[in-house]
């Protein structure tokens, strides 16, 4: 195992952090202006689909779960549909979603006053234990470090 230092350790969470939004943002890019002229794979559309299925679902997700099996055709097919394209099933890819939307709120000056559980609850957490465990095996720290951390101009 390869022991490295604090600022090594958040140096790597902060290069995957931007890494992964700079993927949202290219997503996002492309839906708005040439996703169309691109001609998606069949399961690059699959998985479009049940990405916006899932995340469409806010506070239960098996209702979603259902109708998007639906949709798509089997729960085989559902999960395919992420694993072919993210390399994480469909549970796995929501909560990651949900880490950083916590996270970027955890960052963000206008969630100050909110304590760290209402936004861990806000994201669909509602197990404190679980959600710290997450947080920090996706991010390296725990939420309380990233809530006081300095925050940094953006820009």
């Amino acid at each position: 195992m390869v022991s490295r230092s604090e600022p090594e350790i958040r140096k790597l969470v902060d290069n995957a952090f931007l890494l992964g939004l700079a993927v949202g943002l290219n997503f996002e890019w492309l839906r708005q202006n040439s996703y169309a002229t691109l001609k998606p794979s069949r399961a690059r559309k699959r998985f479009m689909q049940a990405r916006q299925l899932l995340l469409s679902a806010q506070e239960d997700l098996a209702p979603s779960y259902r109708s998007s099996l639906k949709e798509l055709g089997s729960p085989r097919v559902f999960e395919q549909a992420f694993s072919s394209q993210v390399q994480m099933g469909p549970l796995t890819y929501s909560r990651v979603v949900r880490l950083n939307n916590a996270r970027r709120k955890l960052l963000n000056a206008d969630h100050a006053g909110v304590s760290i559980g209402d936004i861990a609850a806000e994201e669909g957490f509602w197990d404190w234990s679980r959600f710290t465990s997450h947080y920090r095996r996706q991010f390296g720290e725990l939420p309380s470090d990233t809530r006081h951390r300095p925050s940094s101009p953006v820009g």
